[in-house]
């Protein structure tokens, strides 16, 4: 038997017994060949060679066996030679398929002397399950592979040399990862020009005769004609400072006026509405929300949580983690729900289990959602596990659990205030009934609480009144685990391949991670600047998707490999690609008259130069400067050889908590006022396959 990696194989080995070999083939076997130099013959002499695919002959690939594999390869021909038959274990996904196939092509075997084996935990029911189901090599998903793998090439190695040449050094392109750096760059543009408003926030204590307190909220107020009027909040502006809703904006006098006329006052409960509410438990995981999740909740970076999980998976402690499908087997409701009844009595559960099943149309390769493995479930408690792994294996047994308990009940009240010419809102609720937050060790969260005495007609004293400019907020950026999020919404890419391709943009220096947010760094945005002026197409997440959802279709057997190729690169990419110009980027700085400018270092693997530009005077900017830094301040020091600080960039793992961040500097649509009353680890399994989302190829290889 061959799988991927080395752990799982000792693992399997347990469960089997000396019957089978169980042998590691540690991923992919074969792979398209880096450059011209090691195509091998007849194709070397062939134009194509530096591609290692015929685009004439329905973009047939040359595959060889990389020199870090060949030791590897010979171990497994040896022992596939003494073997009654062979059973190729790998993934059950269309890299694990393609994996399978390779396989047989090195070690010559024939259809009669394999089969193709597939589980999605390693329990020894489920190989011993999996041993009596064997089928054949799907190739359907192995063209589906090939079709991406053949894009990944012709775009990278089309795009990476009009790169090198407009903007210097090893720069790359590919159709998951531009597609991300645009998303990033359009925030980062979007904070460049966006102009802060300020605005007034007004609070107050509402005490009741009985002593009993609760916060309200100023949010209207009469203008001159008695008509009430919505005080500004931040959504009430657009991105220039401009109120777009018609709200009152209260100056630095009328706040103060205001707070003093509350202060004290008495204020009458116009209406109080009592709406009981309901929150039902989030749906087990998948991968791309087991990478929010973990994120957020034990701040890993997202390739480190597919390495725990995988090594997670590997020691059968949960089962594939490559999945798009959020739905559990009956065995694992069952276990899930049996936990529940055992740990807070039989009404922790509802009568019938729950189900789930994937939002997205395109969802591909739906296993089981990724819960513990096995039909009965290891309490992390009662494992051997440490460390990351034990909190990671400790998230998804609570959500898994979670997933088939009984829903959170509360009631959510509203309070409207009336003062003379002011409206305030207040708001709280309470929880009855904590239903599966039961099962995180904490309470529901009850905010603001109000007093259930609280009647329409009754009144209340108004007390401490607070007064507070404020500033709108510039767009958050993404962190981590909300460009998963944002990258699965548009159908980006697949959640196996998140992951990685948020790592790439940071090793390619277009991202860096400052208080857990991702931030693009100059060269980023010179990148996407280019790409946006030449090859529009790759950075269109509509584009993207569609060659997703053609690449299921692949897979599916409803779309030709060879025809959607011949569509998508010969009359879409290819014409593009070969009009785009070399010519270096530049970006306009608002208007000043300043630009930020690129050129190429003194050789191939120097870093690019970015300088600023004005007229003829030209200033290089220090390595590590992020666009926020280029204030019009800061331009000025620069160009006048001043110094400025730069930020310290942390290490990606170190991501985590979103929420939008607060902006380095943007400009102010009015003065301020005086405040009115004061106050990584690699992978533990890699794949040898060379490009993915952001393929480049060796310098001096030829572009299709």
């Amino acid at each position: 038997m061959i799988v991927e990696s080395a752990k799982k194989a000792r693992q399997i080995q347990q469960h089997l017994g000396s019957a089978y070999q169980v042998l590691a083939c540690f991923g992919h076997v074969r792979d398209l060949p880096s450059s011209k130099e090691k195509a091998p013959e007849p194709y070397a002499s062939q134009p194509w060679a530096s591609l290692g695919i015929d685009v004439e002959n329905d973009f047939r690939p040359v595959y060889i066996v990389p020199s870090s594999k060949k030791d590897k390869v010979k171990e497994l021909q040896q022992a596939a030679s003494r073997a009654g038959h062979v059973l190729l274990a790998t993934d059950d996904d269309r890299e694990g398929e393609s994996i399978s196939w390779h396989l047989t092509k090195v070690l010559g075997l024939k259809e009669t002397q394999y089969d193709r084996m597939v589980f999605h935990e390693i329990t020894a029911e489920a190989i011993q399950k999996a041993v009596k189901q064997l089928r054949r090599i799907d190739f359907a998903l192995v063209g589906a592979q090939e079709a991406r793998r053949t894009l990944d090439r012709l775009v990278g190695y089309g795009v990476s040399p009009k790169l090198w040449n407009a903007i210097g050094g090893p720069q790359s392109a590919g159709r998951v990862q531009s597609v991300t750096l645009g998303i990033l760059a359009n925030i980062e543009h979007r904070r460049m020009q966006f102009v802060s408003a300020g605005y007034w926030r007004l609070s107050a204590t509402c005490q009741t005769a009985q002593g009993e307190t609760f916060p309200a909220q100023v949010t209207r107020y009469k203008d001159k004609e008695g008509r009430m009027q919505p005080l500004a909040k931040p959504k009430s502006y657009d991105a220039q400072g401009t109120v777009i809703d018609g709200s009152r904006v209260l100056t630095a006098e009328e706040a103060g006026k205001l707070k003093a006329y509350l202060e004290g006052r008495p204020a009458t409960i116009k209406a109080v509405t009592v709406k009981p509410y309901t929150t039902t438990p989030p749906a087990p995981f998948h991968t791309s929300t087991l990478q929010q999740a973990a994120s957020v909740r034990l701040k890993l970076d997202p390739q480190d949580t597919m390495k725990y999980a995988q090594e997670l998976y590997d020691s059968g402690f949960i089962t594939y983690m490559r999945t798009d499908s959020p739905s559990l087997s009956t065995e694992a409701m069952a276990a899930a729900r049996a936990i529940a009844v055992q740990e807070f009595g039989p009404a922790a559960v509802p009568p019938s289990p729950r189900l789930y099943a994937s939002k997205s149309a395109s969802a591909q390769e739906a296993h089981e959602a990724i819960r513990p493995s096995g039909t009965t479930f290891r309490l992390p408690q009662s494992t051997d596990l440490s460390g990351p792994q034990l909190a990671l294996y400790t998230l998804i047994f609570r959500r898994t659990v979670a997933s088939q308990m009984s829903d959170l009940k509360g009631l959510k009240t509203e309070v409207d205030l009336l003062c003379g010419p002011v409206g305030l809102w207040a708001t709280g609720q309470q929880v009855l009934d904590p239903g599966f937050t039961r099962v995180y060790a904490a309470e529901a969260s009850e905010s603001g609480t109000l007093p259930s005495s609280l009647a329409a007609e009754q009144q209340v004293r108004l007390q401490d009144v607070k007064a507070e400019e404020r500033q709108t907020p510039a767009p958050g950026r993404f962190t981590q685990a909300s460009i998963i999020q944002e990258m699965e919404r548009l159908g980006v890419g697949r959640p196996a391949t998140f992951a990685s391709t948020i790592t790439t943009l940071a090793d390619r220096g277009y991202t860096a991670v400052h208080d857990r947010k991702l931030h693009v760094t100059l060269l980023g945005l010179m990148v996407h600047r280019y790409l946006q002026q030449e090859l529009p197409m790759l950075l269109d997440p509509a584009f993207t998707s569609r060659m997703e959802d053609d690449l299921d279709k692949i897979s599916q057997k409803e779309l030709n490999r060879t025809a959607y190729l011949n569509n998508t690169w010969n009359e879409l990419l290819a014409p593009q690609i070969g009009q785009s110009s070399r010519r270096p980027p530049s970006i306009d700085l608002g208007g000043t008259g300043v630009t930020l400018n690129v050129r190429p270092g003194g050789g191939f693997r120097d870093p690019p130069v970015l300088h600023l530009k004005r007229g003829q005077q030209q200033v290089v900017l220090p390595t590590g400067l992020l666009p926020e830094q280029l204030t019009p301040d800061n331009v000025q020091r620069l160009l006048a050889g001043e110094q400025v600080k730069l930020k310290t960039s942390r290490a990606p793992k170190e991501a985590g908590a979103s929420g939008p961040g607060k902006p380095a500097a943007t400009r102010s649509k009015r003065p301020s006022t005086p405040k009115a009353g004061g106050s990584k680890a690699a992978p533990a399994k890699k794949r040898a396959t060379a490009g993915g989302s952001g393929t480049k190829p060796p310098r001096g290889g030829k572009a299709s």
